[in-house]
Formats: C-alpha cells, structure tokens, sequence
C-alpha cells in the first residue's frame, strides 16, 4: 500500500510538473518579448531624443558661426567706407585683412562701379570683368552685409 501510494504521488507530481513547466516557460518568454520590445522602443525615443539634440545644437553652431563670418566683414567693410581710402589705403586694408579669417581663403575682395578688381596681393583671387559677377550685383541692392 505503501508503494501504491508513492506511485500516485508520483504520477499526479509528474502531471502537474508537465502542465506547469511549459506554462512557466511560455510566460517567461512572453515576458523576456515584453522587456525586449519596451526595451527597444525606450532605446529608439531616446537615440531620437539624442538625434534632435545634436541637430539642433549643430543648428546654432552653423548659424554663429555664420553670424561670425558676417560681423567680420561687416567691420571691414565699415572700415573701408569710414576711411574712404585712395587705391594704396583700400590695398593695405586688404592686404591687413588676408588670412584672417581662414574660412575666407581668398580674403576679402572689392569691385568698384568701374569695373576695378581689389584683392590682397596674396590673393589667388582672379575676376576678369567683377560687375558682371552675382555678387557685385546682390551687393548693389543691399546695404548691410548678407549672404548671396
């Protein structure tokens, strides 16, 4: 009776270890896919986040870095209307200003109504005829500096 009794012990043990191990293991995998696709999702909004970050950051380095550019020509330029040179001053002043910004490699360059080409004498600068070029035409309807 004994052994009777352990083999039912056994046999409803082992039915209740065959209806429970796939039920735990199918809730473990369903809650391993659930962690995983939470996971990602929190991984996508944040590398998002990160992206958007980044961007505009980049945004408003490219923008002062812009406005940098401008305010130096826009000095150069009041230097050169202030002072009004003769054609030896505007050529000193451009030569002074070769090379100082290196994002202008050429310098700084100016056309009169005349058809006369100014650059540093560094400049390889080369304009045949300047008042046929896009600039000089943007620079005539415009009185502050701007971007063409």
């Amino acid at each position: 009776m004994a052994r009777g009794k352990t083999t039912k012990q056994r046999k409803i043990k082992n039915k209740l270890l065959v209806m429970l191990l796939p039920v735990v293991v199918i809730t473990i995998l369903v809650l391993v896919l659930i962690a995983g696709l939470l996971s990602r999702n929190s991984m996508t909004e944040m590398a998002t986040a990160q992206l958007d970050s980044s961007i505009s950051s980049q945004a408003d380095n490219i923008e002062a870095w812009l406005e940098k550019n401008l305010e130096n020509f826009s000095s150069i330029k009041q230097v050169i209307e202030q002072t009004q040179p003769d054609e030896e001053g505007l050529q000193n002043i451009l030569d002074a200003y070769y090379g100082y910004n290196k994002y202008c490699a050429d310098g700084v360059y100016v056309a009169s109504s005349n058809g006369e080409f100014y650059k540093a004498k560094e400049s390889s600068k080369s304009v045949s005829n300047p008042t046929s070029q896009t600039w000089y035409a943007q620079g005539l309807t415009s009185v502050n500096m701007n971007y063409g």
